[in-house]
Formats: C-alpha cells, sequence, structure tokens
C-alpha cells in the first residue's frame, strides 16, 4: 500500500491522461497506466465529489436555493461559475481534504527506462507528479 495526499493523486491522474499518443504506445506502458488509473480513479472521484460538495456548502444561494451565478456584461449568468459566501473558509477546508492521505494499492510502476525507450518525455513538473508511481 502506497500512501497518497488527494491532492497528489489528482496531479497523477491529470498527468497520466495527458500522455500523448496513448493509442500506439507500448503494450506494456499502456497496461501499466490502465492499471495505476484504476487504481486511482474511486479516490479521485470522491475527491472531487467532496470538493463540489464544499462549493456548494459556500456557494452564494438564490432564493430558490440553487447557487448564484455572476454574470457578465450582458447581465447574463457565467456558466460553469458560482459565487462563494466566505472564500477563507472555503481554501482552508479544500486545503484540508487536498492533505487528507489515503492508502491506495498500486498494483504496479511505470519504468522510467520504458518510457525513455517509448520515447515518452516528461516536463519536470510532471515527473515530479509521477513520482510515487515511477520505478527509476
Amino acid at each position: 500500500m502506497s500512501t497518497f495526499k488527494n491532492y497528489e493523486i489528482v496531479e497523477i491522474t491529470e498527468t497520466l491522461a495527458a500522455i500523448p499518443n496513448q493509442d500506439s504506445l507500448p503494450v506494456k506502458i499502456s497496461y501499466r497506466i490502465g492499471k495505476i488509473a484504476k487504481a486511482l480513479a474511486a479516490h479521485a472521484e470522491d475527491f472531487n465529489k467532496a470538493k463540489n460538495e464544499l462549493l456548494l456548502k459556500y456557494a452564494k444561494k438564490e432564493e430558490d436555493g440553487t447557487p448564484s451565478k455572476p454574470v457578465d456584461k450582458d447581465g447574463k449568468p457565467v456558466e460553469g461559475q458560482i459565487l462563494i459566501d466566505n472564500i477563507e473558509e472555503l481554501q482552508k477546508e479544500l486545503l484540508t481534504l487536498a492533505e487528507d492521505e489515503v492508502s491506495v494499492e498500486i498494483p504496479v510502476l511505470l519504468k522510467l527506462d520504458d518510457l525513455d525507450a517509448a520515447g515518452i518525455r516528461l516536463s519536470p513538473k510532471h515527473a515530479i507528479a509521477l513520482e510515487k508511481i515511477l520505478e527509476i
């Protein structure tokens, strides 16, 4: 079992999804990426659900109880955004949630040599995000 903070799980899943040309990767790498992504998916989903619940908890509400949305220069609601009542408290709770640790069984690791042989180049940011699932 490996221990991950919630934000690390999100970073890893986003980085794995950003690896280019996944359809043409060697089967060994594709398999490993799939196994790791599957192991982390439920945790990433739980984190995103909890994050959305916090956003709704701190959202300004309309009379009907729905979250208030900002409006553009034409007075139309901006889709995908909501107004927040207490941003400081929201940030505090989001940070606590992001830093919360969970144990995850990672069935396989990605081998740096295999990624290199397949021509996959990682930026320093992506390499750091994948650090806990890389075998060097």
